[in-house]
């Protein structure tokens, strides 16, 4: 796995990167021909062709986009009868891959997500560089293994919304907010009739979401607590683009 994040902060270095790590689903491997690894490189290739296409739209260097396949042996039994009698078996191991290697290897990528993000601050404030961006899917019991992976990250990161007395931290404008406020947008949207007649549209702080300038994108993309919709986000054509893939690799 180091030569593995070697070559991802290499990469990172040179032009900033979008990584995708996934765990893959029961009944799949990482061998060569198994249909979850050919839709990954499927994926892969795609949000390469939309990273490009956004970029030259923005005039910012576009990132490398770079493919994790987290495998493991959720295919334990080739006999066709045996497969489905593997569920809470591969279930069990899916949890206990996750709390081992895959765990360590998701903190070493988002290292250097958080690295990168501090070395190259400046140039990403000058729409010179894209913030990297680290993605995590799990398919089937691929989510066992990111959910075991990710749950004491998520337990350590409480340490940032809960103040020394243990009451949580109210920053609305960091999106910190109480159980009232963040219910608000939802109740709003429900009963508004500023929405009447509306279908497709993106809201929050009990609003339609502005779009977001262009010269905010990458601070956007990169985490910041910047209000609004990126314009892809609302873009038909992407939608359908979108559209068609999801319906390719489902079907």
């Amino acid at each position: 796995m180091k030569a593995v994040t070697n070559l991802v902060a290499s990469e990172d270095a040179a032009h900033g990167v979008i990584i995708v790590a996934f765990a893959h689903g029961w009944k799949h491997n990482a061998a060569w021909d198994d249909g979850n690894v050919q839709a990954f490189r499927t994926v892969l290739s795609e949000l390469q062709a939309l990273e490009i296409t956004n970029s030259t739209r923005l005039a910012i260097p576009p990132r490398k986009v770079i493919g994790v396949y987290l495998g493991w042996r959720g295919l334990s039994q080739t006999w066709a009868g045996l497969k489905e009698l593997t569920f809470w078996e591969r279930k069990r191991t899916a949890h206990a891959v996750g709390q081992g290697a895959v765990s360590e290897a998701l903190v070493e990528l988002e290292e250097i997500r958080k690295r990168s993000r501090i070395q190259h601050k400046e140039e990403e404030s000058r729409n010179m560089r894209q913030p990297t961006m680290l993605i995590v899917v799990g398919h089937s019991f691929g989510g066992a293994v990111v959910y075991s992976a990710i749950a004491p990250l998520l337990q350590e990161h409480l340490i940032d919304v809960i103040d020394s007395e243990g009451k949580p931290i109210r920053d609305p404008e960091r999106q910190m907010k109480t159980v009232q406020q963040g219910a608000a947008t939802s109740v709003w949207c429900a009963t508004s009739p500023q929405l009447d007649g509306l279908g497709g549209v993106y809201c929050e702080n009990v609003d339609i979401s502005p779009l977001v300038a262009p010269e905010n994108e990458a601070a956007w993309t990169g985490g910041d607590s910047i209000p609004g919709v990126l314009p892809r986000a609302v873009d038909p054509e992407a939608a359908a683009r979108l559209w068609e893939v999801s319906e390719r690799l489902t079907a």
